[in-house]
């Protein structure tokens, strides 16, 4: 499983100050 399948399947978006964060609206 590669970083970008990871981040979809957690449904990460980017983070405009940097990193991840989970969208919870």
């Amino acid at each position: 499983m590669t970083a970008d399948e990871i981040i979809t399947r957690l449904d990460l978006r980017p983070h405009p100050e940097g990193g991840w964060f989970r969208q919870t609206w």
